[in-house]
């Protein structure tokens, strides 16, 4: 008899250990969106296209753009935007969500 073992009639411990393939990931379907950002959800779709009609404005001559532009190329590019709320709302929530930043009154990407 082992020493290990010797008159204790304990049954060895096992650490449970799972190896990389047996981790639980998160579901991901064809019709996820790709979030930029892990731990938050994705914002809703309106948000993102028109994130993406701002993207046109920034060009290789610029990585900036004053609110007041960015609010007035919103306001005529972008679908969904009736008026200046909704277009403020957007920039805030691009902006509270880390896909924009704002230095000075001048809004950059952070991608």
């Amino acid at each position: 008899m082992s020493a290990a073992g010797a008159g204790t009639g304990s049954a060895p411990i096992r650490i449970g250990v799972r190896n990389v393939t047996q981790q639980k990931s998160p579901a991901i379907n064809s019709s996820s969106q790709p979030m930029r950002y892990t731990g938050q959800p994705s914002l809703p779709e309106w948000i993102q296209n028109a994130y993406e009609t701002l993207e046109t404005a920034y060009t290789s001559e610029t990585d900036e753009l004053s609110r007041d532009a960015a609010l007035e190329l919103l306001l005529a590019e972008a679908e969904h935007i009736e008026d200046d709320g909704d277009a403020v709302h957007v920039l805030d929530r691009l902006l509270d969500r880390g896909w924009l930043y704002e230095v000075d009154g001048q809004l950059r990407k952070t991608g």
